[in-house]
């Protein structure tokens, strides 16, 4: 089974997978994170979480010697790989705001956004769902490109066409964790008295 990042840290979405899987003597669930180059090949069944410390006999930890993310782009290049200098790219449900629940469908929407600015040529970039508001950061290189009349319109048409209905391009650029700028300055409640201006 593969989940993406976000989604699988919280804690009920990791039993539903261990329910999952143990349901198959032979199932097992291998995780990795990106501060590390060893894979954690975890078997199940167990009721114990993957942990360094698992005392359980049923639970078995295989770490294996790892490559580091340089290696895995040195060796794409070596293969022919298209993708091997593609930049580094967080899980999609970090491009949904704290307190917005995270949903397939929302996930496939975003997908749909930074698909259509791929297919324009950008490299660095992440659509942020603000509802249905669509914040896009692009990196300061490619800012001049994506600031021109022609190409804001067509990121505009794009992006909506995969679903949103408002697009906004966010003149700080491409940044990581720029939902987190939200924590420091939280919402405050507005009534709204006049309408349609």
């Amino acid at each position: 089974m593969h989940t993406r990042c976000a989604t699988s840290s919280s804690k009920h979405t990791k039993w539903k997978i261990l329910r999952i899987a143990r349901t198959s003597p032979t199932a097992a669930i291998s995780a990795r994170t990106n501060c590390s180059p060893r894979w954690i090949i975890w078997h199940a069944p167990t009721d114990s979480p993957p942990s360094h410390t698992a005392s359980t006999p049923t639970t078995h930890l295989i770490f294996a010697p790892g490559i580091a993310p340089q290696e895995i782009r040195t060796l794409s290049r070596r293969a022919g790989l298209p993708t091997w200098d593609r930049p580094a790219s967080a899980c999609l449900a970090s491009r949904v705001p704290y307190g917005t629940e995270v949903t397939p469908e929302r996930l496939a929407l975003i997908e749909r956004g930074e698909s259509a600015l791929r297919e324009l040529g950008f490299r660095q970039f992440r659509v942020r769902m603000h509802d249905n508001l669509a914040r896009v950061e692009i990196s300061q290189e490619e800012m001049p490109r994506a600031l021109s009349q022609e190409m804001a319109a067509a990121i505009a048409e794009r992006v909506k066409a995969a679903g949103f209905a408002y697009v906004a391009l966010d003149l700080q650029g491409y940044r990581q964790g720029s939902l987190n700028e939200a924590l420091a300055h939280p919402a405050k409640p507005f009534r709204k008295t006049v309408s349609g201006t």
